[in-house]
């Protein structure tokens, strides 16, 4: 079971950006916090991944510069849902076409999904089509064409889809921006099998094309001719550097190799020194920090255990001296101006004085006051992605929850 109520911070990407470059103007080089382990959009889950995919490969729907909004991508607009809220068509821009000339057709989106909810794809995200499209689940288990028929998918003509759901799914349409809603080309995926995603094999339809991959080193795109909003994609050529390193992002942006440092930021300990600098942005990403707790082991299935820690949290002192990054403190998993929702509130309130007061006493009615009898609990996470600014945040953590629950 997930407890939410351990979350210590909203994450918000440091973003340094725009300072004049060597590349020249029509061309965009960026750190890409580490090499894509795969662009293929039906099977990529990391940021890294998706940086590069977003660029090759557009669907239905597309996200606006703030990143919440949609627009129509290949979609000629936004339909409404009919059927009570299960049912939606769309129209394909008359325009569109693969990087090779070839029209784009909704046989194509048919033809992608299919495949992204096929096991032997082992689509990560596939639970988006299977959890919501009517026939979807069913065909996931066995792929059957039999069973495809039954999917809530139909290629109506050439530039009609019409999608039918299970039930009403309100954020339906923001879920189309994602990749794993992406089309793909059925005659290049049977040609050239797991090599058609190289660069010499691969044909997209997003505002860019694969031009080269030389992994560890750079992925380089180049603009896409045959894109349907060509005529406003402004830069020629971008350029993706494979930086897991935050000091060396920043060092190469500030020697001009860089445009854009990446999700990646600056190190913590040098933020306050950018901010209020013209190349200096602090924009928002829909990432939350929780630890996942066994509900059923020791102390942890006691409820009042495990809202004692939560409360014992000091998130303020997490984002204000140890993080430093401008992070948001969360009392949720679901971060704010998400849409138009807005999480409940939960047991932390943000006055950590008085949450700490209801922290003791619920660690007391559990039988643990003060702390005493209380077993050892251990951290685990993945040190391959924390920093050594988290690494601190975890152990400021634990010494902050053992300090004020045994005071």
């Amino acid at each position: 079971m997930i407890f939410s109520g351990l979350v210590s911070s909203l994450v918000l990407s440091l973003v340094l950006s725009l300072a004049p470059s060597k590349s020249g103007r029509d061309e965009f080089t960026f750190g890409n916090e580490a090499e894509p382990e795969s662009v293929d959009p039906h099977v990529a889950t990391g940021v890294p991944d998706n940086n590069i995919i977003t660029q090759l490969f557009e669907g239905l729907v597309r996200r606006e510069a703030n990143w919440s909004s949609i627009q129509p991508g290949l979609a000629e607009f936004l339909p409404g849902a009919t059927n009570n809220g299960k049912t939606y068509r769309f129209k394909l821009r008359a325009n569109a076409q693969w990087s090779d000339g070839s029209a784009l057709t909704a046989e194509d989106f048919l033809y992608g999904w299919l495949r992204a909810m096929d096991p032997k794809t082992l689509g990560s995200y596939s639970y988006w089509l299977t959890d919501y499209i009517e026939g979807a689940a069913e065909y996931a288990k066995s792929p059957t064409p039999e069973n495809a028929k039954k999917v809530g998918i139909v290629a109506v003509d050439s530039r009609t889809l019409e999608v039918r759901l299970k039930y009403p799914v309100p954020y339906f349409l923001q879920l189309l921006a994602e990749p794993i809603f992406a089309p793909v080309k059925k005659q290049t995926l049977e040609k050239f099998g797991d090599r058609w995603t190289r660069p010499e094999n691969m044909v997209s339809n997003g505002a860019y094309v694969l031009k080269e991959w030389k992994v560890n080193e750079k992925i380089v795109l180049v603009k896409n001719s045959r894109y349907w909003d060509a005529t406003n994609v402004k830069i020629n050529r971008a350029v993706a550097l494979p930086l897991s390193d935050k000091q060396t992002a920043m060092n190469l942006f500030l020697q001009g190799q860089l445009d854009w440092s990446g999700h990646n930021g600056a190190p913590s300990s040098v933020v306050p020194n950018f901010k209020g600098k013209e190349n200096f942005r602090s924009t928002p990403s829909f990432i939350t920090y929780f630890y996942r707790l066994n509900t059923k082991r020791g102390p942890l299935a006691d409820v009042r255990v495990r809202q004692a820690l939560a409360l014992a949290i000091d998130r303020k002192v997490l984002v204000e001296k140890i993080t430093r990054g401008g992070e948001v403190v969360a009392t949720a998993l679901v971060p704010p101006e998400t849409g138009e929702y807005r999480s409940p509130q939960g047991i932390v309130t943000g006055n950590f004085a008085k949450d700490l007061v209801l922290a003791k006493k619920l660690l007391a009615e559990a039988g643990f006051e003060n702390g005493k009898n209380f077993p050892v609990l251990k951290i685990q996470y993945d040190s391959k992605a924390v920093s050594y600014t988290h690494l601190r945040a975890h152990e400021t953590k634990a010494n902050l929850v053992c300090r004020l629950l045994l005071e």
